[in-house]
């Protein structure tokens, strides 16, 4: 609950600074380089939230990462109210798939080891096309609702770096859902197809390394 706590902490004031005459030119001030242990908590905050389904670990771990990357309160209140809770329903739905995917052992038993393995590879093959047609069902439906309020009572001007709210919720889907791939046992050595159709296999392994890296914290989650 602590964690929780001050990372609400580090919201509100992150959002009542945004709110202020201060930030003449935030453009140039990247939070990141001074509360990245805090960014992966919330990362691993958010995807217990999914894991054990807490929604309010969930939005306390997206409403901070969505703030300091958005460095803009009406796009980040746009975002709470509109398209947080969609987030959740893909992210859960997309976990679900992977942990059914993950649980699924190959064929065994067959006299025709040869054929049995093909089998079991077709399987699997169409299994992990499954989930990435998932996945994209899923990025579309936020896509198309986050652009109906991409700009939503958000000035043009307090936009940072052409950081609209369908970049950055599609961002912060693309995240999370690798996140709960791999909280799922989806990784790039078991499931190669899955990150090759996300990703180029230059990217796949640095992705599964860096997805590795951000959940280590999760053990001491509950």
């Amino acid at each position: 609950m602590e964690l929780i706590n001050r990372l609400e902490q580090l919201t509100n004031y992150w959002v009542t600074y945004l709110s202020s005459e201060f930030p003449c030119n935030i453009s140039k001030f990247d939070p990141a380089h001074f509360l990245f242990d805090w960014i992966r908590l919330a990362y691993c905050l958010t995807v217990s939230g999914i894991v054990h389904k807490r929604m309010n670990y969930f939005n306390v771990g997206v409403q901070f990462l969505v703030v300091i990357k958005s460095k803009n309160v009406q796009q980040y209140d746009n975002f709470v109210k509109y398209l947080i809770d969609e987030l959740w329903n893909s992210l859960a739905s997309l976990y679900l798939r992977a942990t059914d995917l993950s649980s699924k052992s190959p064929l065994s038993g067959s006299e025709d080891s040869s054929n049995s393995a093909n089998i079991s590879s077709y399987i699997q093959g169409s299994a992990d096309q499954d989930l990435v047609d998932s996945y994209y069902q899923e990025f579309g439906i936020l896509l198309k609702l986050s652009r109906l309020t991409s700009n939503l009572n958000c000035s043009t001007k307090l936009v940072i770096d052409d950081q609209t709210l369908d970049k950055l919720t599609c961002l912060i889907f693309d995240r999370l859902a690798t996140l709960c791939f791999y909280q799922s046992d989806i990784t790039v050595y078991n499931h190669p197809f899955v990150y090759h159709a996300l990703f180029s296999e230059e990217q796949s392994v640095s992705v599964n390394n860096w997805s590795e890296f951000l959940l280590k914290p999760l053990a001491n989650f509950t």
